[in-house]
């Protein structure tokens, strides 16, 4: 027992004497607390990630209802659209009516038309796809209004 309290004694006096050092101690003090504030973020970081996937096995999108008008159908398209960054959100439109989704704007190119009207066919609720969009008219020449 009293070599284990003397052991302990003689950690704490080391730890005490490295963190007060006059040369050093306020830096080291620094980078203690810095390490273990990052500890306590990447430990509420990985929560949140638990909690989401659970929510996700909980919640499956092929188990939802679908919306229950078309401002939420056009509303969810969106969300699920707009939701990787490569898909050019300044630029679709998106409408809805009674099931069916319409799609209006440019993307830059063809296989990405394809690509999202195909992403939008797989969202619930979705009956049919009208896909209205084009590739961007080239510098200089006329635009559709004009």
């Amino acid at each position: 027992m009293l070599p284990l309290l003397l052991a302990s004694a003689a950690g704490v006096g080391a730890a005490v004497a490295y963190f007060l050092d006059p040369a050093q101690g306020r830096r080291r003090r620094g980078l203690a607390r810095d390490r273990v504030r990052a500890a306590a973020r990447r430990g509420r970081a990985a929560g949140a990630r638990a909690a989401g996937y659970a929510r996700r096995a909980a919640h499956p999108r092929a188990l939802q209802l679908p919306p229950a008008n078309d401002a939420a159908l056009a509303a969810k398209v969106e969300t699920e659209l707009f939701r990787d960054p490569g898909v050019p959100k300044g630029t679709i439109n998106v409408n809805a009516e009674v099931g069916r989704v319409i799609l209006r704007g440019t993307a830059p190119t063809a296989a990405q038309i394809a690509a999202i009207a195909e992403r939008v066919r797989a969202i619930s609720g979705v009956a049919e796809v009208e896909n209205r969009l084009h590739l961007p008219a080239p510098p200089g020449s006329a635009g559709p209004g004009a």
